[in-house]
């Protein structure tokens, strides 16, 4: 932990100029808030239609995402373009699935990013003429969408979550810690609202940031709390053994609940991915914070906090949090998945089959 703090003071400097690198861009770009932000229908040459549906399948993004950055822009990248399910959800387009990423605040609360969500999937059933929508949601999206699943279950067909800590994670924990002094804590707060919104910059969107409670309702108190009130999909003694998955209900007034999930191999590295490393640290947090008990996890969510519906995968996957969505180092150079880890992409696309055998 003194390494920890050490590296903080080391780190102001750089953090407030990249606070007013940000601002700077911020305003250069003139990006401006729209009453309503439209999702983004990310299509492809459509090779096939194996993986059609009847209704649209929605790419529900965690903190500190977006739906796509550098629109067109990545020269250098295996992509036109940067999106937060890297390369899925073009692969799912070019096989007949019609498929949207959802533009939420990139550090806030469920309750303030579950509207933007609500107004989006109301455009793309206008847009489709359908009634319902898939929801796949990665990490704090599966919170999210929780959200919508108790509020207005009609729009919905499935709801998968990928990762989503639904019992806290220990980086939060940590962050809210006395671990961390007040004027560190206010320094890392303010970091992560600047590093939303230049997120929000570089994929065009300006959603308000709050990362204080996004932090706390990532916590294990505050999903504890969030729990109490929307316990649906959970395993049924989620407060005492969240690992048991006996009983959990995997159908709420017609959607259908998914989830799966990943451990971060601890013997292992990925080349080419200093994000490996970081995450390999991060996942040591689950082993000194209390609630935890030296959970295995991906580098932030725990492999019992995974557990929503119909866990698809009662052996975890191997891949930390950003390998669970192709967002790795070596996935945006092009390069396939380090020996050892498992390949996000038939996971999605077994998914997507599964889903249509539900329709």
């Amino acid at each position: 932990m003194k390494t920890l703090m050490y590296l903080l003071k080391k780190s102001t400097a750089t953090w407030i100029s990249f606070m007013i690198f940000t601002l700077i861009l911020f305003i250069i770009t003139g990006t401006s808030t729209s009453a309503v932000v439209s999702p983004t229908a990310i299509s492809s040459t459509v090779t096939n239609t194996s993986l059609k549906t009847k209704y649209p399948i929605v790419m529900v993004h965690g903190i500190m995402g977006f739906d796509t950055l550098f629109k067109g822009a990545s020269k250098i990248l295996k992509s036109k373009s940067i999106n937060y399910f890297f390369n899925i959800i073009e692969t799912l387009s070019a096989r007949g699935a019609k498929v949207y990423a959802i533009s939420m605040a990139s550090s806030a609360s469920s309750d303030q990013r579950e509207r933007d969500l609500i107004d989006q999937i109301k455009i793309i059933l206008e847009k489709e003429k359908v009634a319902k929508v898939h929801l796949i949601c990665h990490s704090q999206g599966g919170i999210t969408a929780r959200h919508l699943l108790k509020h207005a279950p009609y729009l919905l067909a499935s709801v998968t979550t990928v990762a989503s800590p639904h019992m806290g994670s220990a980086v939060a924990d940590y962050i809210r810690s006395n671990n961390i002094t007040s004027f560190f804590k206010n320094i890392i707060y303010k970091f992560l609202n600047l590093l939303g919104l230049a997120i929000e910059t570089f994929s065009g969107n300006n959603h308000s940031q709050d990362s204080v409670a996004a932090v706390y309702e990532l916590s294990s108190i505050g999903s504890a709390q969030y729990n109490e009130l929307y316990p649906t999909g959970l395993p049924l003694n989620w407060r005492n053994n969240p690992c048991d998955t006996e009983g959990i209900e995997t159908n709420y007034q017609g959607v259908y609940l998914f989830s799966w999930n990943a451990i971060r191999p601890y013997n292992s590295h990925t080349t080419l991915d200093p994000a490996d490393y970081l995450l390999k640290w991060s996942g040591k947090l689950f082993i000194s914070m209390n609630n935890f008990d030296g959970e295995l996890n991906d580098g932030l969510v725990g492999k019992c906090s995974s557990y929503f519906g119909q866990v698809i995968n009662k052996d975890p996957y191997n891949q930390n949090h950003l390998e669970e969505i192709n967002l790795s180092v070596r996935s945006l150079l092009g390069l396939p998945p380090a020996p050892g880890r498992t390949d996000p992409m038939p996971l999605y696309i077994s998914h997507v089959k599964r889903l249509q055998s539900l329709e």
